[in-house]
């Protein structure tokens, strides 16, 4: 009997791989189903030489040209920011997941990985993850999806930078987990300016064959090279997942932030809570239920999820006697 339970266990984790490319099938049905619904209605009509047009205000505008020069533009604005990167003395290199939205937001994106690269030395062990992204350069992020430890589907989902670092404690049954093995990691969202709001362009990935301590002084560098191109990027954060009253809500903090904007999050959601005295707590990595009383408590708080690889930070709040 104990022999069948290895054999038991793949299965079911085959039958979950099957589930979630079934789940992914289903979202791009419905996404078609959306544009045919368009096209039927006149939203969406055959212009010139089969090029979509969309109806606004009356008038129709051809699309597919000049979107594509744009985003075309922008990966060439991202390799520019590459090869001004300085390495320094690590051996590493930069690639860029490229964001395709759907027109409907609330069925999520493509992630495709672009050929565009700079590696700063030649290494067997960089090479080997780089094909191993390749394998799989297309991937499918809605923004429920369970991206488990892939840093980029997570940046992508959450609008923040994150990092892994020699801190991280690598889990093997996660897939992305065992691709990069024990090299450090750097991702961050980049965006442009909308006028109505920023647009996520893709996510910069920047692998190192050592982790590090922190990668803030990347981030930092990285983040002002995208200012020069016009684009920008967040913050280097955590997702937030925090209970009042049975209620459970989310939002990011930079790993930066002060006891003060953290109940300014909270009071800004909780509006009952402004004329109140309240404390926040949260669980560590570990399950340990502790307060969050000052600056230095919320400082460890962050920094020991990031370091850790946490996907969010659980956070309550008590009303105080």
């Amino acid at each position: 009997m104990a022999d069948l339970v290895p054999a038991l266990i793949k299965q079911i984790q085959l039958a979950r791989e099957l589930c979630e490319k079934l789940r992914q099938i289903a979202t791009k049905i419905r996404f078609i189903q959306i544009e045919l619904k368009k096209f039927k209605q006149g939203e969406i009509k055959k212009g010139i030489k089969g090029i979509p047009e969309i109806g606004l205000d009356g008038k129709w505008l051809q699309l597919g040209i000049t979107d594509c020069g744009l985003r075309v533009q922008r990966v060439e604005s991202i390799f520019r920011t590459f090869k001004r990167f300085s390495f320094g003395k690590e051996s590493g290199f930069l690639q860029f997941w490229e964001c395709i939205k759907f027109d409907s937001e609330d069925i999520g994106f493509n992630l495709t990985l672009t050929d565009e690269i700079l590696m700063s030395t030649q290494d067997n062990e960089l090479e080997d993850y780089r094909r191993r992204c390749l394998q799989n350069r297309c991937r499918f992020v809605g923004l429920e999806t369970n991206v488990g430890n892939w840093l980029a589907g997570r940046a992508a989902q959450t609008k923040i930078a994150d990092h892994r670092t020699i801190h991280h404690v690598p889990n093997q049954e996660d897939q992305h987990s065992a691709d990069i093995g024990g090299k450090g990691q750097l991702v961050l969202p980049v965006f442009y300016d909308l006028g109505a709001g920023n647009k996520l362009v893709g996510i910069i990935e920047y692998v190192t064959l050592e982790p590090k301590e922190s990668y803030v002084e990347d981030f930092e560098q990285i983040h002002n090279l995208l200012k020069d191109e016009g684009l920008k990027s967040s913050y280097m954060g955590k997702m937030i997942r925090l209970v009042y009253d049975d209620e459970m809500i989310k939002f990011t903090l930079p790993l930066s932030a002060k006891c003060t904007d953290l109940h300014r999050e909270v009071t800004k959601r909780f509006r009952e809570l402004k004329h109140q005295k309240f404390r926040v707590e949260y669980d560590d990595t570990e399950g340990n239920r502790l307060p969050i009383s000052s600056d230095e408590d919320l400082r460890v708080c962050m920094a020991e999820s990031s370091s850790k690889g946490a996907r969010f930070i659980r956070m309550c709040v008590l009303l105080s006697a």
